[in-house]
């Protein structure tokens, strides 16, 4: 009897594992095991419409699909978002309305529960309810013996701005004079405006810190949006307006947003405006519990409806300080939430411009392992991916890289010495009512997204009716070249390390384009091929390269065209049975923009044959 439990125990382990696919390796500790969401079809949807009180049994009125979920003792299915009459046909479009959270009272692993209801035909999606975490290393200090210094550029300069190395290195604690963001400078043209409004996912924010409570975004219409108390945002674990951090790193983050300048306490915020200027508002989304090494407990359903109220309250630039926790997971509903922040952010629901960009920017730490594997949001094409630097221009050593990458910006590298705490990012912090160690040293590619996110932010203020293409294209084209002071990760950091001025001042090259076919480690790919890929905003030709390798070394690029004029090119000299990578850039008269991430892809044995080339021709 043992010996079949011990077959019946193994067959069911493989089981398990085959299931999950690329996300075999994912622990279930990092996925609710009593959530999976379901997206469910358009005949199955109408029929739902049609029946009442089923989904809080966990049923939905239609027989095999029921019987599926009683197998896996379903006891609820909840929207995922509520009813929002403004942008109700938006919401359909993107088929949200038809994605549901099912929560269950059962043994069955995650896995299986989806196959189960994956096997069904009502069910277009199911997938399980993976957590993310936040990307800051633990590992925090908090100061205030520091001097204080005038205030001056029109009162930008806080307390506490010596500490922000970041922002102006001047070489103190061993750092690299010029290793920085160039934001002084940048101060003199822009400093934010209070109709740029910047979504921060997080772990919430401390509303009482007296850096932080005049930057708060408040919702003119509170509800509106059928979340009822939405005043400054939203706690989509708990469904409340509660959005008390307690664990400081969402107030980090938003700090260095936009920290109030000029009210002569503690530190800046990028976009924090001036003492003449309200700077740019925070709109807090929390979907992470406390503490820092904890995974967030809202799962993708809290992500997904956090991003898409982003969207539709205004929000124009999204900061991201968090991923998932194994490469290659990356549920397709956040997936979606993303794609709809992107396409409609800065939109009303009749499709008219309404924000100071058009279309949204969603900003994303590449997460702390380090390694050049791809960890979802960041390596998803259409989102900024951003590792981390030091305050000497090198990788953090904690920062993952790799040629998805879009752009690099400081993430600090705390250090204890005889001079005291130096070399992190230094932000607000929990604030209980006293000004005293409300500031704190992170380190993490959470602290260098929210640098992006800034930037992004000045330029919104200063470009008012730029499109989010066109933003991220000087975002990328205007970073500064760090391959000298890190020449073993020159070309997996992406454009550079972000740079305030340059972003306000210079003409931007082309953005970074999107690959499409062939695709990521395709196979079986015809000797005559058409390589494809998005249009990518102001390039006005682009650069093509092959090559047998990933480095793209000289010796080793088979082809090298320049002046394409479209978004596609067709080679015929490649080799049967061989492994390509390829990428594109733009140009136009401001110079190159960054390369695309690559794509690998293997060609065929042989050149296929159109059986209808050999028919016989009639005379």
């Amino acid at each position: 009897m043992q010996y079949f439990q011990s077959i019946t125990i193994l067959f069911l382990s493989i089981f398990i594992l085959a299931l999950a696919g690329n996300s075999s390796t994912v622990a279930q500790d990092y996925m609710h095991d009593d959530v999976i969401y379901i997206k469910v079809t358009e005949e199955a949807k109408r029929s739902m419409d049609s029946s009442t009180g089923l989904l809080e049994a966990g049923r939905v009125g239609i027989s095999s699909l029921d019987s599926k979920l009683a197998s896996i003792n379903a006891v609820v299915l909840e929207p995922i978002i509520p009813s929002n009459a403004r942008f109700s046909e938006r919401h359909r479009k993107y088929g949200f309305d038809r994605w549901f959270r099912v929560r269950t009272q059962t043994e069955v692993h995650p896995y299986q529960m989806v196959e189960t209801l994956k096997s069904d035909s009502f069910i277009e999606i199911a997938e399980p309810s993976y957590l993310a975490e936040i990307h800051v290393v633990a590992n925090s200090e908090s100061i205030w013996d520091v001097p204080g210094i005038a205030t001056n550029l029109g009162g930008l300069l806080d307390p506490l701005f010596l500490e922000q190395w970041h922002y102006e290195n001047q070489g103190f604690s061993g750092g690299t004079i010029g290793a920085d963001i160039d934001l002084v400078p940048a101060w003199a043209i822009e400093t934010g405006s209070p109709d740029v409004i910047v979504h921060v996912m997080d772990t919430g924010i401390n509303l009482e810190h007296p850096d932080l409570s005049n930057m708060l975004w408040v919702n003119p219409a509170p509800g509106s949006s059928g979340y009822e108390g939405d005043i400054h945002g939203w706690n989509f674990i708990t469904n409340s307006g509660q959005l008390f951090d307690a664990s400081g790193h969402g107030t980090h983050v938003s700090g260095t947003i936009a920290a109030e300048n000029g009210n002569d306490i503690g530190v800046a915020g990028i976009a924090g405006g001036s003492a003449t200027t309200d700077g740019v508002r925070l709109m807090t989304a929390r979907i992470f519990t406390e503490p820092l090494t904890n995974p967030g407990a809202g799962g993708p359903g809290a992500t997904a409806a956090a991003i898409i109220y982003g969207a539709d309250n205004g929000a124009v630039i999204s900061n991201n300080s968090w991923g998932y926790n194994n490469p290659n997971v990356f549920p397709e509903l956040v997936k979606s939430a993303i794609d709809y922040f992107i396409e409609n952010a800065g939109f009303d629901e009749n499709g008219n411009v309404t924000g100071p960009v058009a279309g949204g920017v969603f900003i994303s730490s590449a997460g702390n392992n380090p390694t050049g594997d791809r960890f979802f949001p960041a390596a998803y094409e259409r989102v900024v991916s951003v590792a981390a630097t030091n305050h000497k221009d090198q990788k953090a050593w904690y920062s993952n890289f790799g040629n998805h990458v879009d752009i690099s910006a400081p993430g600090g590298e705390v250090q204890n010495n005889d001079v005291g705490v130096i070399g992190g990012v230094y932000s607000t912090n929990l604030y209980d009512g006293s000004i005293d160690n409300s500031y704190s040293f992170f380190e993490g590619t959470s602290m260098a997204s929210p640098h992006v996110a800034g930037v992004a932010a000045l330029i919104a203020s200063h470009f008012p009716g730029i499109t989010n293409d066109e933003l991220i294209a000087r975002l990328l084209s205007s970073a500064d070249d760090i391959s000298e002071s890190e020449p073993n990760f020159a070309a997996n950091l992406g454009a550079g390390r972000l740079n305030a001025l340059r972003a306000l001042t210079e003409d931007p090259a082309p953005g970074r384009p999107i690959l499409l076919t062939p695709g990521h480690e395709e196979d079986e790919v015809d000797l005559t091929v058409t390589l494809t890929w998005e249009e990518t905003a102001l390039a006005t030709s682009y650069n093509l390269q092959i090559s047998l390798d990933e480095d793209f070394e000289e010796a080793m690029i088979v082809v090298d065209e320049k002046g394409i004029s479209g978004e596609s090119f067709t080679t015929s000299s490649l080799n049967p049975s061989t492994e390509y990578f390829w990428r594109v850039r733009g140009e136009n008269d401001n110079g190159f923009g960054p390369w695309s991430a690559f794509a690998q892809f293997t060609t065929a044995a042989t050149t296929s044959v159109n059986p209808d080339e050999f028919l016989p021709v009639s005379v």
